[in-house]
């Protein structure tokens, strides 16, 4: 049986990427519901009027598909940014791993508000959204997010959280493979929950077409497919942790 790191970057990259990227739509999550909360009254001045027009953009509306839209491809790109980070900005950094994340943030933001948001329809800077900073201010918040949560758990720190403490070769074994292979599961996961999405979006469509749960179809993509990658991983992991186990007990 192949043994592999538990530092092994690609692998780390990919569960750091996944975690790093589900903790930035939850915060994004929790930003759509203060935007439409105070996009009904609850700002005053200018404010008022940023949050009513980033409310009715479409980004936060569950009902048209350009929220879902979004949040798959920033998912996606999380993943890719998270093999960037490693590969390329990681060991080139200096400073603490929160501080590093922070910096490496600013690369994926850039890229966000330059080309991401006027490919969406936004502008530059969100700035087509009428809604004043709250685009800008919103996004690097989350890409700080992204950022801090990707470095620590890539760094030393994530062997606690992610692979194993250095002791025992059989514990260190089976940790690498379970980290390995949780890996393998998060993409294999995500491949296939996206499939299924799609599956029975297409089933949605050639029945009534109603939104599902008052979301746009689309919102069943996403949901699937980021559900498809947490069980992927929680099932790589096992997977892992058997094939260590059945190589122990051969040697």
């Amino acid at each position: 049986m192949r043994r592999y790191s538990a530092s092994d970057p690609f692998a780390r990259a990919l569960l750091s990427g996944f975690i790093a990227s589900t903790a930035m739509q939850l915060a994004f999550a929790l930003g759509c519901s203060a935007v439409l909360l105070l996009a009904n009254g609850q700002a005053a001045g200018p404010a008022s009027s940023w949050f009513q027009s980033l409310r009715n953009s479409g980004l936060v509306d569950l009902t048209r598909p350009a929220l879902h839209q979004a949040i798959g491809l920033y998912f996606l790109v999380g993943l890719l940014w998270a093999v960037v980070y490693t590969h390329l900005f990681q060991h080139r950094l200096s400073g603490p791993q929160w501080e590093r994340g922070l910096l490496f943030a600013c690369v994926p933001w850039l890229f966000s508000v330059l080309v991401l948001l006027p490919v969406a329809g936004a502008g530059p800077l969100g700035l087509a959204l009428a809604a004043g900073p709250l685009p800008l201010i919103g996004s690097l918040a989350l890409h700080a997010l992204y950022g801090v949560t990707l470095a620590v758990l890539s760094s030393s720190f994530g062997d606690g959280v992610l692979a194993r403490p250095r002791s025992g070769e059989a514990q260190v074994i089976a940790l690498q493979n379970a980290e390995f292979c949780a890996a393998l599961g998060v993409v294999g996961g995500l491949a296939l929950g996206a499939g299924l999405g799609l599956v029975l979006v297409n089933l949605n469509q050639a029945g009534n077409g109603s939104a599902w749960l008052g979301m746009h179809p689309f919102g069943l993509v996403a949901a699937s497919t980021v559900t498809g990658g947490a069980l992927g991983g929680l099932v790589g992991s096992f997977f892992g942790l058997g094939r260590a186990e059945a190589y122990v007990k051969r040697t």
